[in-house]
């Protein structure tokens, strides 16, 4: 069963461009299949050029992501640099899934992201 299935649409509101309120059982039913998660978008290193003229990733671009699926629910869109959740750098794949599995115990995350020239945060506060 899909997260759409489970009746996500009506578990995260947004109440403005920025903010989101979630349902504390949205998040944990979200989270306990990233199996299921991995496909619904698709993520990739966003490199920058570094001071020494290599190559560092400075987040995750997303895209692909299906209509109805949780990256739309949360404010993301096609072509969203993911560049810190909590203020920690996405430098890492590894770290993302660290953080993502540390999210169901939150009252409240940010992520930051940056959208075309734009750099927004979006703030989501956990409910029961």
């Amino acid at each position: 069963m899909c997260i759409r299935d489970r009746g996500i649409d009506n578990r995260i509101i947004r109440v403005s461009e920025t903010y989101y309120r979630i349902e504390k059982d949205a998040i944990t039913e979200a989270l306990s299949n990233l199996n299921d998660i991995v496909t619904h978008a698709r993520l990739v290193p966003n490199f920058v050029p570094a001071e020494d003229g290599a190559r560092q990733i400075n987040g995750f671009r997303i895209f692909r992501i299906k209509p109805g699926s949780v990256f739309e629910k949360l404010g993301l869109r096609n072509g969203d640099v993911i560049q810190k959740i909590n203020g920690v750098d996405m430098d890492s794949i590894e770290k993302g899934f660290q953080l993502l599995q540390q999210l169901r115990y939150e009252s409240q995350f940010e992520i930051q992201i940056k959208r075309g020239a734009r750099e927004l945060t979006l703030s989501y506060e956990i409910v029961d």
